[in-house]
């Protein structure tokens, strides 16, 4: 049991010490995961446009029809 109130003050200063550390990981964790989220996000942007892009050749295929001789 802590009995001075420095010995106390000294324990809640080294709580907050590590509340601070473990703070500062949580927002750098955070800040990978965003930007794997945005890229991520990107990348379905980029697979929906190609699909979307894929149906519509299928739904009008004489678009992008060329001669034989092309």
């Amino acid at each position: 049991m802590l009995t001075s109130d420095e010995e106390r003050i000294t324990h809640l200063e080294e709580e907050v010490a590590h509340l601070r550390l473990a703070n500062d990981e949580l927002s750098s964790e955070i800040l990978l995961q965003m930007r794997k989220i945005e890229k991520l996000e990107k990348m379905l942007r980029n697979l929906e446009a190609k699909q979307s892009g894929l149906e519509e050749r299928l739904d009008n295929p004489a678009i992008d029809e060329r001669p034989p001789h092309w």
